[in-house]
């Protein structure tokens, strides 16, 4: 969606189609344009509008390497099913033993991974 709208507002239709969707009509499209918004990768910008946040074009074009990890790990900090798992159990590796002790299999490798990344 950047390459081709960079930051300027777009409707929802178009946003889909530079996903690969014919329009925002369906389910799945608008699950990952969902996605994308609880990550903080796409914010609304006016009625019917998406844009990309500022971060993106940050991500986009710098060369520090530090600035982008800072900007991965915020991202994925924002669903707040995320944050909240990083709050409660954190990124120690005694954390990380309880969570998976915690937790079904079909879970465990995802969120660990997630902890291990972000926290």
């Amino acid at each position: 969606m950047y390459d081709r709208e960079r930051r300027h507002p777009a409707p929802t239709d178009v946003v889909a189609q530079h996903l690969g969707y014919k329009s925002a009509n369906n389910g799945t499209a608008l699950a990952a344009i969902a996605s994308l918004r609880s990550y903080g990768l796409l914010e609304k910008a006016g009625e019917g509008k998406l844009a990309a946040p500022r971060e993106v074009e940050d991500y986009r074009f710098t060369a520090d390497e530090s600035v982008k990890a800072t900007l991965r790990k915020r991202w994925l900090r924002t669903p707040a099913v995320f944050r909240d798992l990083l709050q409660k159990y954190g990124s120690a590796r005694g954390k990380v033993r309880e969570y998976a002790a915690d937790t079904s299999e079909e879970l465990k490798s995802p969120v660990l991974c997630l902890l291990q990344i972000v926290g």
